[in-house]
C-alpha cells in the first residue's frame, strides 16, 4: 500500500494487489463525494481501454504482425471511430520549460476520448525506453492511463501493456529490472 495526495488534495492509498478498478481507496475526510467521482472516472477508462484492446486484437487477427505502425494506427483509429469514441491521431505534445512553450516533436500515436494515451509499436520486444516514452506522454498530456501495444507478436495479448502514471510496481517486486507502472493484460 502506498499513500499519496492527488491533484485535488485528497489523501489516497493505492493497493497494487487489488484489481485496477478497486486499487485506489480514498481516505479523504472532506464532505465531497470523491469516491463516487472516482467510480465515475474509473469505469469510463476501463470501458475505453477494453474497447481499444478488443479492436487491436481484431486488427491483429485480420492483418497479422509485420506491417508498419502507421497501418495499425489507421486501422485502430477507424475502428474506434466506428464505436463512437473520439480519437485523435499524432497529437503534438508541447513541453513547458521555464514558462515557455516549446514544440519538441513529441507525438502521441492515439489519444482516445482525451483520457487514454495509446502508443503503438512494431518491435521484436518492448524495451524500457518504450515505457519511459509512455510515461513522458502521460506526464505531458495529463492523462493517467496509457496502453502500449506491440503488434509484432504472435498473440497480441502478449504485446499489450497498460501503463498507469504514478503507480510504481518496482516497490512491490523483488526483481530490480521490473518496469514501473505496468499492468499486464490477462486472457486470450
Amino acid at each position: 500500500m502506498r499513500r499519496f495526495v492527488d491533484p485535488s488534495g485528497h489523501s489516497m492509498i493505492v493497493d497494487p494487489v487489488a484489481s485496477f478498478a478497486n486499487r485506489i481507496i480514498c481516505r479523504c475526510r472532506c464532505t465531497c463525494r470523491c469516491r463516487a467521482e472516482r467510480r465515475r472516472r474509473v469505469k469510463p477508462v476501463n470501458v475505453i481501454t477494453e474497447a481499444i484492446i478488443g479492436d487491436a486484437i481484431a486488427i491483429h487477427r485480420e492483418m497479422g504482425p509485420g506491417l508498419l505502425e502507421s497501418t495499425y494506427e489507421a486501422c485502430l483509429a477507424a475502428l474506434l471511430a466506428r464505436r463512437g469514441l473520439k480519437t485523435e491521431r499524432q497529437v503534438a505534445m508541447p513541453v513547458l520549460f521555464q514558462g515557455e512553450r516549446l514544440d519538441c516533436a513529441y507525438r502521441i500515436d492515439l489519444l482516445v476520448e482525451g483520457i487514454v494515451v495509446v502508443e503503438l509499436k512494431t518491435v521484436t520486444k518492448l524495451e524500457p525506453v518504450h515505457f519511459a516514452q509512455m510515461m513522458t506522454y502521460l506526464k505531458l498530456s495529463g492523462c493517467a492511463v496509457g496502453l502500449l501495444i506491440n503488434f509484432n507478436v504472435v498473440r497480441l495479448v502478449d504485446g499489450v501493456r497498460r501503463v498507469v502514471r504514478g503507480y510504481d510496481e518496482r516497490s512491490l517486486s523483488s526483481d530490480p529490472t521490473a518496469f514501473s507502472a505496468i499492468d499486464s493484460v490477462e486472457g486470450g
